[in-house]
């Protein structure tokens, strides 16, 4: 569940990744963002992998004028990476006006490490998440992301063991979710934050 292999004689349930970080890619270019950095998942794992591409392959469709993607890569999904990753990008000296985050616990983490460089989200940057976790309509921002059917995954993948253990091998079926954009108060209209953010990381590359 929530996960692929290469191998297609395992089942799996999946959610629309690719969907995903289109809607959220249109989401900021709608609001005049173009350009997007994103905090990535581990490449090993197929999530954190497939919302990668998707990331790469739609801000080519959408044209969103990076000359090579402003990635960096998280080790694990949780808030720790994603205050790494964030400092990571800083330190690369290249503006960004938005940062996509490949689920909630990187972006929260990603908030926290740009706050201490008196950078606010979303004044100054916007940031999304992916998942829709639990209370991340309580986070400070409340946190724009796409959700998942979390729930439904369950009842899916518990349907295809079930169907397994009554009946025997069966053909592998490979279920994937729609998902759905949630817009709250973590993105918002282009203004002169990437002024700040770019003069923030001059600053740190200096420093190093």
């Amino acid at each position: 569940m929530s996960r692929r292999t290469d191998d297609p004689r395992f089942s799996s349930v999946v959610h629309d990744e690719d969907d995903g970080f289109r809607r959220v890619l249109t989401h900021l270019a709608s609001l005049g963002h173009r350009r997007i950095a994103t905090i990535a998942g581990p490449q090993t794992i197929s999530t954190g992998h497939n919302r990668y591409s998707s990331y790469v392959r739609h801000c080519e469709t959408l044209g969103l004028g990076l000359d090579r993607p402003l990635v960096s890569f998280a080790r694990a999904f949780n808030e720790m990476e994603g205050e790494r990753c964030a400092e990571e990008l800083l330190v690369t000296g290249q503006p960004f006006t938005a940062v996509v985050c490949a689920n909630d616990r990187l972006a929260i983490g990603a908030v926290s490490s740009f706050r201490r460089h008196s950078m606010e989200c979303p004044k100054d940057l916007s940031i999304t998440g992916f998942n829709d976790m639990p209370l991340a309509e309580r986070l400070s921002p409340p946190l724009t992301t796409v959700r998942v059917q979390h729930y439904k995954a369950g009842v899916e993948a518990a349907e295809l063991m079930v169907d397994v253990i009554e009946n025997g091998p069966t053909e592998p079926r490979h279920v994937v979710l729609p998902v759905e954009m949630i817009v709250r108060e973590s993105t918002q209209p282009l203004s002169r934050g990437g002024t700040k953010l770019s003069h923030q990381s001059a600053t740190m590359r200096n420093e190093l």
